[in-house]
């Protein structure tokens, strides 16, 4: 029945998967349904994701589309990273900002007008701090998904977004200058790459 309708496919593959976790629920030595349901409630309460079951084999030859945090521990032969410029979401603290080092430090004032203690500054810099740390690791995951080649792109028009873009590390750790059009070999230690800088393209009518 599920295999029928849209994306039947992956339901049916995640049921599967389903009747396996409980086959391993039951050689655990429990072997009630309302101990399943119970355990199964439980994650959810504690929020641990359980990630859909694979549709294919993990070798199989087609296109994946993931997440990097999806793609974790996985390795494929050639790994298209797109979209490096733009920038990570800004956090908004409407009442407060808190921090585990420095507590919570209440925001006064009205929307047009908002100050802030010596206090809130800090926790401020140690957030941003521990979000381009945090950007950077995922960034470095990605990029080492790849086995055999490795394909970055980010467009001319920066994002919005402020924080930080990975193509400005790039930029900055290769010494390219992203406003020269043209193409240039980079590497060294083993590897090489290139750079290819295209002409931005306008949209008429």
């Amino acid at each position: 029945t599920l295999a029928t309708q849209f994306g039947g496919d992956q339901m049916a593959s995640n049921v599967r998967k389903l009747s396996d976790i409980a086959a391993d629920f039951e050689q655990s030595g429990n072997y009630s349904l309302r101990g399943l349901v119970n355990w199964i409630e439980d994650l959810v309460v504690s929020e641990e994701r359980e990630g859909q079951a694979p549709i294919r084999e993990e070798d199989s030859d087609v296109v994946k589309l993931l997440t990097v945090h999806a793609a974790k521990g996985l390795e494929w032969p050639i790994l298209v990273l797109p979209d490096l410029s733009r920038g990570a979401p800004g956090q908004e603290h409407a009442l407060y900002l808190s921090h585990p080092a420095w507590g919570v430090v209440a925001r006064m004032g009205s929307e047009d007008e908002i100050s802030e203690p010596p206090t809130a500054e800090a926790i401020r810099l140690l957030d941003d701090a521990e979000a381009l740390a945090e950007s950077r690791r995922i960034f470095y995951v990605a990029c080492t998904r790849a086995r055999d080649l490795l394909l970055l792109s980010a467009p001319q028009a920066r994002s919005r977004r402020g924080g930080a873009k990975p193509v400005d590390w790039l930029a900055e750790a290769l010494s390219i200058d992203c406003s020269q059009v043209g193409e240039k070999t980079i590497g060294s230690d083993g590897w090489q790459g290139k750079v290819r800088v295209l002409e931005a393209q306008t949209s008429q009518g």
